[in-house]
């Protein structure tokens, strides 16, 4: 069944008042030092006649102090369906505050508007606020719609469809203190206060001030249309603190194919730390194995080149590259996918060009692997002359160079230089 998730009663989604349609979204974080930053997302639909928007951004005290009054240009991409042009802007919460947010449309001056107060979260509060989304991938980007290593852009008054068939709910906890034992407590009730779902886990030995991002793949294909609330709460023998939001789902009538997958895929789905930096393999550790299989799935959700189709072709292939890793950089230390060649392979496909330099009297053998349509050059070396080839250099920003790199490779013979 296709799932249309209409979240009209959202504690921190607005709708926008007067001639141009527009979404917010306020999700309040703290960060290491006890402040709260609300960090607000604008949805603008694509589909209304316009090519260059202003906006403005007014904050004022609740005594009518303005704090904060700024305008800039929005430029509206060409009018597409279902395309909403994304943005995010955010400032800390040392006091109770109005935001009021006008986009205005210069040659007409049609205007649209969102109104609403937001108050700083305690200084010791274990829990932020949910961010609810249907978009999330690893991500190493200074992006400012990155949280913790991940990608996310948040449901708006958002379908859960055909194409992306999940909601998710993103959420940070904090330490107090060393060593705090906080429970996780998560549950979807009914019209009836019952509860139909529920999600528990315990976070423990993380030191004080430290950020932890936690994601929860939620169950709204197993729901029924109706009215539904979503609470979750972290606290420990002393404090607690929570979050409750409202649904009303609508269903509509199309199944999406299931996934069907060939032996070789099913073997290395989990296997997606082979393709993710350290900070995101930190945060993918750090879950429940539930939370994992959750990852996984948004992970090569967010991948599938055809979410209509039976097969994910995206994970397909890196099923293909590891087991051919496996195949051809296997050594008597390691497996081949767990080597440097092979996990530069899984990455990034096969090279372009190889040049083998066979050892000599100053220098161990190198392989070099040119992959000229990214620019990319990885130099390996195999230093103790054992079978096991290390990366010693590349270019590619997110590998780390040998710190002797210079004493392995001859420059003479087409290496760095």
């Amino acid at each position: 069944m296709q799932f249309l998730l209409m979240i009209t009663l959202l504690s921190n989604l607005f709708t926008s008042t007067g001639d141009i349609d527009f979404y917010v979204v306020s999700s309040r974080y703290l960060d290491g030092s006890g402040i709260t930053w609300d960090e607000v997302y604008i949805n603008i639909p694509v589909n209304q006649e316009f090519s260059l928007l202003e906006m403005n951004l007014i904050i004022e005290n609740m005594r009518g102090e303005e704090k904060y009054n700024d305008k800039w240009p929005m430029e509206i991409p060409p009018k597409e369906e279902n395309y909403s042009l994304i943005d995010k802007f955010s400032f800390d919460l040392t006091d109770s505050m109005e935001v009021i947010i006008l986009i205005t449309d210069p040659a007409s001056n049609l205007q649209g508007s969102v109104s609403y107060t937001t108050s700083p979260i305690e200084a010791n509060a274990l829990l932020s606020d949910v961010l609810f989304t249907t978009s999330v991938s690893p991500s190493s980007d200074s992006s400012k719609f990155v949280k913790n290593g991940l990608l996310i852009y948040p449901a708006f008054l958002n379908d859960v469809s055909v194409n992306n068939p999940q909601l998710l709910a993103y959420y940070e906890v904090y330490p107090q203190y060393d060593s705090q034992t906080i429970s996780l407590n998560a549950a979807i009730l009914d019209e009836e206060n019952t509860e139909i779902w529920n999600y528990q886990s315990e976070i423990s030995d993380q030191p004080e001030g430290i950020v932890i991002g936690k994601l929860l793949n939620l169950p709204v294909g197993e729901l029924l249309n109706g009215n539904y609330q979503f609470i979750i709460s972290a606290g420990d023998e002393i404090q607690k603190s929570n979050f409750k939001v409202f649904w009303d789902l609508t269903a509509g009538e199309f199944a999406p194919p299931e996934l069907v997958m060939s032996p070789i895929a099913e073997k290395y789905y989990m296997e997606i730390d082979l393709i993710m930096n350290v900070e995101q393999q930190n945060f993918f550790e750090s879950l429940s194995d539930e939370g994992k299989q959750a990852f996984a799935k948004i992970f090569w959700n967010s991948r599938d080149p055809n979410p209509l189709t039976e097969e994910n072709e995206a994970l397909e292939l890196f099923a293909e590259r590891i087991q051919y890793a496996d195949e051809q950089y296997s050594s008597g230390f390691e497996r081949g996918y767990e080597s440097d060649r092979g996990r530069i392979y899984i990455i990034n496909g096969k090279p372009e060009e190889v040049t083998i330099i066979p050892a000599d009297s100053q220098y161990p053998p190198n392989e070099i692997w040119n992959y000229w349509s990214s620019g990319y050059k990885y130099i390996f070396a195999d230093i103790y002359q054992h079978g096991e080839f290390e990366l010693i250099y590349s270019n590619d920003p997110d590998e780390r160079n040998h710190p002797n790199y210079e004493k392995y490779t001859n420059p003479s013979l087409g290496g760095i230089w």
